[in-house]
């Protein structure tokens, strides 16, 4: 009878790691062929592509970034955006290092009240306000399109 009762026991307990190792093999089959699901989609990048102004052409190729307007108030307030974004104004040291957003006064019509450039990059917007003209200037800064 101890001899039944141990074959009952052995029985079980390989019925048990049987089904463990299944439940095991199982789960590493469907996990191996399920694809993630997680990944986002990719950033658009902001802007569109452009030629470089023959005036500012060297500067972008740097990094450097420059905001045209024809109206002096506009300026004044790009000035102040160009200043945030840049962590300090316009200077030579910022250029030669490829860090400096320009505010430039230009006299020839322009598709928008700002057109910001970035090396092989444009973005027109109505108003210095606009998110998308901060979204520019922040991702193309220091970067070079081409």
């Amino acid at each position: 009878m101890t001899g039944t009762v141990g074959a009952r026991v052995l029985r079980g307990a390989a019925v048990v790691v049987l089904a463990f190792a299944g439940l095991a093999l199982a789960l590493w089959f469907f996990t191996a062929q399920d694809d993630a699901t997680t990944r986002a989609p990719d950033a658009a990048v902001p802007g569109v592509t452009a030629a470089d102004p023959k005036a500012w052409a060297a500067e972008l190729r740097k990094g450097n970034l420059v905001i045209a307007t024809t109206d002096a108030s506009t300026a004044a307030a790009a000035r102040t955006l160009a200043r945030d974004v840049a962590s300090a104004p316009d200077s030579a040291d910022l250029r030669a290092a490829g860090q400096s957003i320009r505010v430039a006064r230009v006299l020839g019509p322009l598709d928008a009240t700002l057109v910001a450039y970035a090396h092989g990059r444009a973005i027109a917007v109505d108003a210095v306000g606009d998110p998308q003209l901060r979204a520019f200037l922040q991702y193309w800064l220091g970067r070079s399109a081409g």
